[in-house]
């Protein structure tokens, strides 16, 4: 059954609340909750966990985590994010890959010249286009 898209914030909202599976599934099947599409819920799903996975990274890269009162301390510092589409076994995701000021770093999760996430071979690589949001 195909149901209504589910706008981002709302999916955000269900995984804050810690909605539990039983309740999300009786939302799938009320045609609540939509599955696939572009802002389905496995790609929603994908988009949150490769975006916190990037947080994580860049924190672990610059030694403190985001909103850190002594991060002035640290020789490098976070600098917005820069949009990117990668391929999935899903769909395409827009994704948000943080940046820090001194330009090094690199997330292990979509490495450069990849084509697809978490492949290992080279059909297995993402694909990873820059967009351009100068319009």
């Amino acid at each position: 059954m195909r149901g209504v898209v589910v706008p981002s914030v709302r999916v955000w909202k269900l995984s804050k609340r810690r909605v539990r599976l039983d309740d999300l599934y009786a939302m799938i099947d009320a045609g609540k909750v939509r599955l696939d599409g572009s802002d389905g819920l496995i790609q929603q799903l994908i988009k949150a966990g490769l975006e916190r996975g990037f947080q994580a990274e860049l924190s672990e890269h610059l030694g403190y985590e985001k909103g850190d009162p002594e991060a002035g301390f640290y020789p490098n510092s976070r600098n917005g994010s820069s949009a990117r589409t990668v391929a999935t076994s899903v769909r395409d995701v827009d994704l948000a890959i943080p940046r820090d000021r001194q330009g090094s770093f690199t997330p292990a999760l979509v490495p450069k010249g990849s084509r697809r996430v978490g492949g290992s071979g080279r059909h297995d690589r993402v694909a990873v286009c820059r967009r351009d949001d100068r319009a």
